[in-house]
């Protein structure tokens, strides 16, 4: 699974951002930062047999999670609100926590059986297990002169 493709923004640059904006405007980085698009953290293994994909999504219900397998591609979708009663809870001080939609997908590098791909949530961790189709050796073809 070496060339296996993924696509998220380089988190790096979005981290330096934010400590910049903190150091200049301590009192707005809470609303802006935390509009910005993200993407959970996501680690993927593979055995002979099948790929297993963990992706860390606290705060989600199974509801909201989009989980699509098309052309060998992995896609992860969702989305998540936020929920914050001024009356209730206070007045918000600090907003760290990341909220709204987030896409991500995978090209797999071996076909999978679409029909077996099975998703699990549970502690705030989706797992999807997508098992490897069974592909026939390479029959040699004599070649008649």
């Amino acid at each position: 699974m070496s060339n296996l493709l993924t696509s998220f923004p380089t988190r790096t640059f979005d981290r330096l951002n934010q400590m910049m904006e903190e150091l200049t405007f301590p009192e707005l980085v809470a609303p802006t930062w935390s509009l910005q698009s993200w993407n959970p953290n996501v680690d993927i293994s593979e055995t002979e047999k099948e790929y297993t994909i963990k992706m860390d999504l606290p705060g989600f219900e199974g509801k909201d999670i989009n989980v699509e397998v098309k052309n060998d591609i992995l896609h992860i979708s969702g989305k998540r609100e936020q929920i914050h009663d001024e009356k209730k809870d206070g007045k918000l001080i600090r907003h760290e926590r990341r909220y709204g939609s987030f896409t991500r997908a995978f090209s797999l590098d071996a076909p999978v059986e679409e029909g077996k791909i099975e998703a699990r949530f549970f502690n705030g961790v989706l797992t999807v297990t997508a098992p490897k189709t069974v592909q026939a050796p390479a029959t040699r073809v004599p070649v008649k002169s």
